[in-house]
């Protein structure tokens, strides 16, 4: 983006994202002595999985479990380091040149950083079948967090549904709570089983295998009833979703619900990375892009890196580690620490980071996203809510012109609405891969223009816009 002068603030280390990650490189980046700054769409730091500990309603917040209370002490550190902070905040695009555009109370403002670390997390993999968009269907993420922040629970019935093990995490915590659960739908393919069986003798001495396994307990002795091989999931009602109808065994069942919790893992958020132009990888396993970097988090774009989640899917434990590694590494790319010293502060927290890791081959494979999870999509559900296009329309562009994402994003105008295809790339990048015979690297990924997120007209002339768009930034494509 070409702007006319305007006033820039420039900071040595520009973090991105206060989730753990964010928090950990941010602490070691201080005792580093690096001026650091640090970004946050929310008004409190901890990100998704430790949400409210900073700052929410008051309760009982052990009903949450251990795991979420020991994020209370990587906050007060956060906290107490010295980083700056700027909540509330989001950033609308970024530049290879490190130049941050970032809003705040309808006020944009640029930011030149010598070193960034993305720390963007993850988002909640689009979970698209009939009856999605019905009131009274909403994403695990975004039950957990209305509990988390607010200490909101769903009305009874509720059903659970879906792959991956926050519907099991969830469902334990309102049992805490004192919410009764109806039945836990798990689409989980049975062939995932088999693959993960490669795993199982590093997966079991882990810490993730006894949480897993304790989790599985307490849904027992709590009557929830756990039922595995469902398939064709559909929400049901008129002007809200009233009741969920389900396959299983050949045969067709329905739940009454008040309330329908859907999950299907979490994919990476790379957005901001693909702004700036970092190369991404197909990852089979995970279905999604991720961003390339070293072990450090460096990506090739200069001063750019990335940590915890928005690397890959780590988890809270390992998060934190790759963002010590990420700063310590911006350190040395910053000049103030040799490439030895870096060596040697890193050389403790990648053992941590391994043996954190560990286990994540069985769950990755177990929770897999299945290639044929849109196959029994109907024709009329919605792919892209934001512009209303339906799985028909993508299957039809699929088959009939050239199923690169772009190319029908152009014609179709999925992802060009508000969530800029948060919520509609994966569905629709599956189905393009199921009907077009095109490989993932064929149909590639959204390309990424600004704003990446909602942002006034005026806040963008008010820095002093002189030229849009930024074709410069598109690999192949020349500037008008």
């Amino acid at each position: 983006m070409s702007m006319t002068e305007n006033a820039a603030e420039d900071v040595d280390l520009l973090i991105i994202g206060a989730g753990p990650a964010g928090m950990a490189a941010a602490i070691e980046a201080c005792e580093l002595g690096i001026d650091t700054l640090v970004v946050d769409e929310k008004f409190h730091p901890g990100g998704q999985i430790y949400a409210g500990l900073a700052g929410g309603a008051a309760f009982d917040r052990s009903v949450l479990g251990r795991d979420y209370l020991i994020g209370k002490n990587l906050i007060d550190r956060f906290q107490a380091c010295g980083a700056r902070t700027r909540y509330g905040a989001f950033v609308w695009d970024m530049t290879p040149d490190n130049t941050a555009y970032i809003s705040t109370d309808g006020t944009s403002r640029m930011i030149r950083a010598h070193h960034a670390i993305v720390a963007t997390g993850a988002l909640e993999r689009p979970f698209a079948f009939e009856g999605w968009t019905l009131p009274g269907v909403i994403t695990a993420g975004g039950a957990q967090l209305l509990l988390k922040t607010s200490a909101v629970v769903p009305q009874e019935p509720v059903v659970l549904a879906g792959s991956g093990p926050l519907l099991l995490l969830l469902a334990t915590q309102y049992i805490a709570c004192g919410v009764s659960v109806a039945a836990i739908l798990d689409t989980t393919p049975a062939g995932n089983r088999l693959g993960a069986l490669r795993h199982f003798a590093r997966f079991i001495p882990t810490a993730l295998a006894a949480k897993g396994l304790a989790m599985l307990w307490k849904l027992r002795a709590g009557g929830v009833p756990i039922l595995s091989g469902v398939e064709d999931i559909a929400a049901l009602g008129s002007a809200r979703v009233e009741a969920v109808r389900y396959r299983r065994g050949g045969e067709e069942y329905r739940l009454p619900a008040s309330c329908l919790i859907v999950h299907q893992g979490i994919e990476s958020e790379t957005r901001l990375l693909r702004a700036v132009n970092v190369e991404h990888r197909w990852d089979n396993v995970s279905r999604s892009w991720l961003p390339v970097c070293d072990d450090f988090g460096r990506t090739a774009i200069p001063g750019v890196s990335v940590a915890g989640d928005g690397r890959a899917v780590l988890g809270a434990q390992a998060a934190p580690l790759s963002g010590r590694l990420a700063a310590i590494d911006a350190a040395r790319a910053l000049g103030r620490i040799d490439v030895e010293t870096r060596d040697r502060l890193t050389r403790p927290v990648r053992a941590q980071l391994g043996k954190a890791s560990r286990g994540r081959g069985f769950v990755d494979t177990l929770f897999a996203p299945s290639p044929t999870s849109c196959d029994r999509l109907p024709g009329e559900a919605l792919a892209c809510r934001c512009e209303e296009v339906t799985a028909k329309r993508v299957r039809e562009e699929a088959t009939r012109s050239a199923a690169n994402i772009n190319s029908v994003k152009s014609r179709l105008r999925c992802g060009m609405g508000p969530c800029q295809g948060r919520y509609c790339e994966t569905t629709v990048r599956e189905l393009l891969l199921r009907h077009s015979g095109s490989t993932a690297a064929e149909i590639g990924l959204l390309r990424i223009r600004p704003p990446i997120k909602p942002v006034g007209i005026e806040e963008i002339i008010a820095l002093g816009v002189t030229e849009l768009p930024p074709e410069a930034r598109i690999p192949g494509v020349l500037p008008r």
